[in-house]
């Protein structure tokens, strides 16, 4: 059985775009990034090993809610993932320099002339520095990573010796093939390039950075919480705001749910503090 390690969440964009918006008032361009597993743009896996991420329609449920509040919502699916299969022939291709070009395609398409926000779930926190995030009015993190990969691969560990299993799989992994996949998520390419990358925090610093909003549900047992503290360990106060929930989940959400609803709500009321807009 494919270990846990390879089912955290991911993010990469492909040529189904839509986007839609409440023409009766309009609080900007939000882009809604994937986690590391191979989504369509509704949030769902289309293959049975994806349990309980086979049929969540996450980002359909989250658009609906920003929709509802006046946001324009651009979404996607991966890379050779349709409604009902995944060719991963075309999936295993993905790395992070691809996952740059086809994010900065979906992002220049978006409005220039509104606010332009970005939001990532999970393993998605890994690839907002390949935008031009100083382009951005605001950056929204769910469940996200501020160190590295390898921390939160190893921190699922339950024991020493799993750890020590954990650390020699990943070591053999690195060795594989890029086009290679580990389990459902994840092509090893991505993985390698993944684990180049210094502290996700590292990114986020400096004063031409936008307002930061982290969120983290308490009860995640996917990405530790921990990784929310560093951010605002790190990371300036005055453009960060962290809102961590006991018993959410990885979604946000309670139990096998995601809180799709509550994710909307707590973006619409900080974007609105954070730029002076009325409620």
């Amino acid at each position: 059985m494919v270990r846990r390690l390879y089912i955290l969440l991911f993010l990469f964009l492909v040529g189904c775009v839509s986007s839609s918006t409440n023409p009766n008032k309009s609080l900007g361009s939000i882009l809604l990034i994937h986690g590391s597993a191979p989504f369509d743009e509704n949030g769902n896996v289309p293959d049975k090993r994806a349990g309980k991420y086979e049929h969540t329609n996450f980002y359909r449920d989250l658009a609906a809610s920003l929709e509802a509040r006046g946001w324009r919502v651009f979404r996607y699916s991966k890379p050779g993932v349709g409604k009902t299969s995944i060719d991963f022939e075309k999936y295993k291709t993905t790395d992070v320099a691809s996952i740059g070009q086809q994010l900065k395609s979906i992002w220049d398409s978006m409005p220039a002339n509104q606010s332009r926000y970005i939001f990532a779930w999970s393993e998605g926190s890994l690839h907002v520095h390949l935008l031009p995030i100083q382009q951005a009015q605001g950056i929204v993190v769910l469940g996200g990573v501020s160190t590295n990969l390898k921390s939160v691969v190893l921190a699922q560990a339950k024991s020493d010796a799993e750890r020590q299993e954990t650390k020699k799989q990943l070591e053999e992994a690195l060795h594989l093939k890029r086009d290679s996949m580990l389990g459902l998520d994840r092509p090893v390419g991505r993985l390698i390039d993944e684990f180049e990358m210094p502290d996700n925090w590292s990114f986020f610093q400096g004063p031409s950075i936008p307002p930061m909003l982290i969120l983290h549900g308490k009860a995640d047992e996917e990405v530790p919480v921990s990784e929310a503290l560093v951010w605002s360990s790190k990371l300036s106060s005055q453009k960060l705001k962290v809102v961590v929930v006991p018993g959410r989940n990885h979604m946000f959400g309670f139990g096998a749910a995601h809180g799709a609803d509550k994710i909307a709500e707590e973006i619409s009321v900080w974007g609105n503090a954070a730029h002076g807009r009325d409620q």
